[in-house]
């Protein structure tokens, strides 16, 4: 197995025996800000996974050990020799540590060993070993949660033209996502007696606002949280990138559904549309009198503590954190057998991102990292989770019944059911499918876990890698 990015080599004879031994070539800056290079060897012995105790050593002869400093999670500890040992914990996903040499004259900084238990290990292995079958090198971030455990992984560029690596601190735009979070506040609503599945567009706004070709205004909230409502999709009309009003103009959701193209297929028959979301984004504000992203605050995101998720374009959003969307070769936007990854944003002369977030908005503006997107996942729909009621769980989860039918798959409250694994294994949650981007937010109530992996890249197109490939090898390891 080839372990990229990592700053250890694990030899492993046994599940109770492991030997780490690191060859770390390491810049340790001094406090003056002058760079000096100093080689240092740092074993391990003994169980580091899941294990009682552990033990690391740092040998250099040019340093005193004396003036060493170990630091534990970033937490300085009471040890001053070479020889550093502690006890591990159970339910630890890892442990960080790092050492500091300082005198009179000098202070460096290692760089950080990272101490796995056996149970990340297999998941980390699997995320490398299908990086390496593919050759991912768009980022990907991966996340599993269950009740008092939280994995994350990440890899790849955020940008193959900037070469920036992805980490934890990065955002990837959810896309559909972001509907699991609007229906949720929809039912969130209803509960609280503010509208109802009957109340109609037209119950709520005055009809003459939208355009009586595309938007049907006697649909009903229930028909656009199912995607009944005969409104018709805009996301493929790509004149909202080309000619988009928001570049000049005061941002207004209604200007997204001016892109809605006409629907074929009458009311009650099934058209996904995320035109749908927007709406019902609308008539949350409308009838609360308050701005969406302050109702997801307070709804869900603060309780949560899903301090990274943000929904664009009302929120101040950090775009140099965001991962840039990419095409991958004969797929989309790249079908002109150019045999290179593309950036998106390299192909229009408009600022791509915050267009995705003014374009998408409660369709699919939110974004978040994947540890976030797991936790909400599992926090949704986990009878131990809190992010609502037990009665509104068993509301959205009862809208997938008839969400998989064979190969079809309907969209329901924003999530549908798949069986993408073992007949008797079944997931619920959502897809954040998008040209540059595929993501998916999946719960399993078998092993009480939720999954969250989201790419910079149109990655299940054509051969190219499918994340629910990835999923599955998780869930395996589990």
């Amino acid at each position: 197995m080839k372990l990229k990015n990592w700053d250890h080599i694990i030899f492993q004879s046994n599940r109770w025996h492991i030997l780490l031994i690191t060859f770390l070539t390491i810049f340790l800056v001094s406090c003056n800000n002058s760079i000096r290079k100093v080689d240092l060897t740092i074993i391990s012995e003994g169980n580091i996974f899941w294990n009682e105790h552990v033990k690391v050593s740092v040998h250099n002869e040019q340093l005193d050990s004396s003036n060493l400093i170990w630091y534990l999670n970033d937490k300085e500890v009471l040890c001053s020799s070479s020889d550093f040992s502690f006890n591990t914990g159970i339910e630890e996903k890892r442990y960080i540590v790092k050492v500091k040499y300082k005198d009179n004259k000098n202070c460096y900084e290692s760089n950080n060993l990272y101490i796995y238990n056996t149970k990340h290990y297999e998941l980390l292995k699997s995320c490398y070993d299908f990086i390496d079958k593919y050759h991912v090198e768009t980022s990907i971030s991966v996340s599993v949660k269950t009740k008092n455990d939280i994995f994350s992984f990440c890899n790849g560029y955020t940008s193959l033209q900037s070469k920036l690596s992805c980490t934890e601190n990065n955002s990837f735009f959810y896309y559909s996502i972001t509907k699991t979070f609007i229906s949720a506040l929809i039912c969130n609503l209803i509960e609280k007696g503010f509208i109802s599945f009957e109340t109609k567009i037209s119950d709520i706004f005055d009809k003459t606002m939208f355009n009586g070709e595309t938007i049907n205004v006697n649909s009903t909230i229930w028909q656009l949280l199912c995607h009944r409502s005969g409104i018709g999709e805009y996301t493929s009309n790509y004149k909202i990138f080309l000619n988009n009003p928001f570049v000049s103009e005061e941002w207004n959701p209604l200007r997204i559904l001016d892109f809605v193209e006409i629907s074929s297929l009458n009311e009650n028959a099934y058209v996904y549309s995320t035109a749908n979301y927007v709406i019902l984004g609308m008539i949350a504000e409308k009838v609360t009198n308050k701005k969406l992203n302050v109702l997801l605050k307070e709804h869900f995101l603060d309780d949560l503590s899903l301090n990274t998720v943000k929904l664009s374009p009302q929120d101040t959003i950090n775009y140099s954190l965001l991962a840039h969307p990419h095409v991958l070769p004969n797929t989309e936007f790249n079908t002109n057998n150019i045999q290179t990854t593309i950036d998106i944003t390299s192909l229009f002369q408009v600022p791509v991102m915050e267009l995705i977030g003014m374009s998408s908005w409660a369709g699919g503006g939110l974004v978040g990292t994947s540890r976030d997107g797991a936790v909400w996942i599992y926090e949704l729909f986990s009878k131990e989770g809190t992010a609502v009621s037990n009665d509104v769980r068993q509301l959205i989860l009862e809208s997938t019944e008839n969400s998989y039918k064979g190969c079809e798959e309907l969209l329901s409250f924003g999530i549908c059911g798949r069986r993408i694994f073992y007949d008797d294994v079944f997931f619920v949650g959502s897809y954040g499918r998008s040209v540059g981007s595929n993501n998916l937010a999946f719960y399993n109530y078998n092993k009480d876990v939720g999954f969250c992996i989201l790419t910079s890249s149109n990655s299940d197109k054509n051969g190219n890698p499918d994340v629910y490939e990835l999923l599955c090898r998780l869930y395996d390891k589990l």
